[in-house]
């Protein structure tokens, strides 16, 4: 059965060392906990995700330039968030 997720919810990208919170709307009408709650479509870098802290991955590309730059030594850099499609799994019994 899936959870529900709110509002706040401590996310993580498995390149960055910091987790991150979700950021759901106050125009998302349904809340649980008091919070409201998150949907499925709740995935946009920057309005949904907040950054992570610094970036790790090497196919990240101002990561691999400053990895080149620094001749190979993995130099993370800030984090943008990249989810191009929606959460998955959603519910496929429940709408919000």
């Amino acid at each position: 059965m899936p959870l529900q997720v709110v509002n706040t919810a401590k996310i993580r990208c498995t390149m960055s060392a910091k987790p991150s919170q979700l950021i759901v709307p106050p125009t998302n009408r349904r809340t649980a906990g008091g919070q409201p709650a998150a949907n499925v479509r709740d995935h946009r870098p920057v309005v949904n995700i907040a950054p992570f802290g610094p970036c790790m991955s090497p196919s990240f590309p101002p990561t691999a330039s400053a990895t080149a730059a620094a001749g190979g030594a993995l130099t993370p850099m800030p984090c943008q968030p990249n989810t191009a499609t929606p959460w998955a799994p959603g519910s496929a019994t429940v709408t919000v």
